[in-house]
């Protein structure tokens, strides 16, 4: 796939950050930001579920989430998304964002309302694959 090909997928698009370490926050805004998505980030999961439901059906293109949070996780904020009464809530991607990536935290993350995951530390061209893979399956 082109370089011109994958930047493509990522014009006009918006990512929820949710992500507690500042460090790793800075990181991953400079690789989403480098492919012009803009980022939106909080730093838990209660905050994630207030953003998201704040906004409008369609606001985000995908919701990036770390799995172990204060106030509450990656996975109970997941959760309580998809039971939002919202029209994207159930459609939203929700990509895992976790250092422990064993299958059986895989298949509990998507069990609980996460699609995909990328494992920490972060490559972008992972990070940029799972995306586009995203990006381009609900592209309008």
């Amino acid at each position: 796939m082109s370089e011109q090909e994958l930047d493509k997928s990522f014009l006009n698009k918006r990512v929820l950050l949710v992500e507690d370490n500042e460090i790793n926050a800075d990181v991953m805004v400079a690789m989403l930001e480098a492919k012009d998505i803009k980022v939106e980030v909080v730093y838990d999961g209660e905050e994630a579920v207030d953003k998201f439901e704040s906004s409008p059906a369609g606001y985000y293109n995908a919701i990036l989430m770390d799995i172990e949070m204060p106030v509450m996780t990656g996975v109970e904020a997941s959760k309580v998304i998809r039971n939002l009464h919202k029209q994207d809530a159930m459609t939203i991607p929700i990509i895992s964002v976790t250092a422990n990536s064993m299958y059986e935290n895989i298949f509990f993350s998507r069990k609980y309302g996460m699609d995909d995951y990328v494992a920490k530390p972060i490559q972008p061209d992972n990070l940029y694959s799972v995306l586009k893979k995203w990006f381009d399956k609900y592209a309008k």
